[in-house]
């Protein structure tokens, strides 16, 4: 009797283990089925630029092919410049064109800003990312003067600060670039830069949405 309790005992024991093996694969099955596939949205804007295409279009495609997730790298002002979404300049370049044009530009006469060397001037046609420009610049470099202004078809942002240090500033996500992954149907990765005027305070407001 104790004999066959004995092997009941193991023979339970090893269907525990069993079951205890199957549970986890299982778990490893699941986990694997839903690796998220990762691609920046850096890349996606050079590919749709390769192809012709716009950013917006490309999408659809790449989720078709199995991309889960797309990278979002905190903007700069360097970067949005370069893209053409806004205008970078400072004192001295408004200062040229005041040479070649014989005239300041109009966007500065109109409200009767002066040029001057050591102000940072980045205008944009889309309000939006002109204010978040001017809000990440205020908590950025406190005690910098950083003023926002409409001026006809330009959002203005003026800061007290050199252009090289203005233009490399983290600035955080833009809200429209986020929701365009979000509405063609990704997951979304905030990818911060490495900026030194990162606070902790900063990177609350990044990931407070």
């Amino acid at each position: 009797m104790r004999k066959n309790n004995v092997i009941f005992f193991f023979l339970s024991l090893g269907f525990a283990f069993s079951i205890f093996v199957l549970s986890r694969r299982i778990e490893l099955e699941k986990t694997l089925n839903i690796i998220e596939t990762a691609v920046d949205l850096t890349d996606i804007r050079r590919l749709a630029g390769i192809s012709g295409k716009s950013a917006a279009e490309i999408m659809p495609e790449l989720k078709d092919v199995g991309i889960t997730s797309v990278g979002v790298e905190e903007s700069t002002v360097r970067e949005l410049n370069d893209r053409g979404l806004v205008i970078l300049a400072d004192g001295r370049e408004v200062n040229k064109w005041k040479y070649i044009f014989n005239r300041s530009p109009d966007f500065l006469e109109s409200q009767q800003i002066a040029n001057k060397a050591g102000y940072t001037y980045i205008f944009t046609e889309n309000p939006s990312l002109g204010m978040m420009i001017k809000t990440a610049l205020l908590l950025k470099l406190p005690g910098v003067s950083v003023v926002g202004t409409y001026t006809g078809r330009y959002y203005l942002v003026i800061a007290r600060a050199d252009k090289l240090t203005v233009e490399n500033i983290g600035l955080g996500f833009w809200e429209e670039e986020v929701n365009a992954v979000k509405a063609a149907g990704f997951n979304y990765i905030l990818r911060p830069s490495h900026d030194p005027l990162v606070t902790d305070g900063w990177i609350e407001t990044l990931f407070d949405k």
